[in-house]
């Protein structure tokens, strides 16, 4: 059996503005128990996806008060919410 993504992914997609702290975004994904969001810019556009994986890369003991377009990790997926 082959499922595809949008068969497994979660509904309503959750997804989060560039300016969002750090802070925030983490406590969004543990009160949504997810392990990534999308990142979107102020058009709606897909910007990056930003995991878990992420932000375990971030080191513990620096500030979590800056914005998630300060350290996106992946390059931009223009074109990946077309898909």
């Amino acid at each position: 059996m082959y499922l595809t993504a949008g068969e497994i992914m979660s509904r309503p997609v959750i997804c989060v503005k560039s300016d969002t702290s750090v802070r925030n975004l983490m406590d969004l994904l543990n009160e949504k128990q997810i392990s990534g969001v999308p990142v979107v810019d102020e058009q709606e556009d897909l910007v990056v996806v930003i995991s878990i994986t992420d932000l375990l890369s971030l080191s513990i003991g620096s500030s979590v008060d800056f914005g998630i377009s300060d350290f996106h990790t992946s390059p931009p997926m223009d074109g990946l919410s077309l898909a």
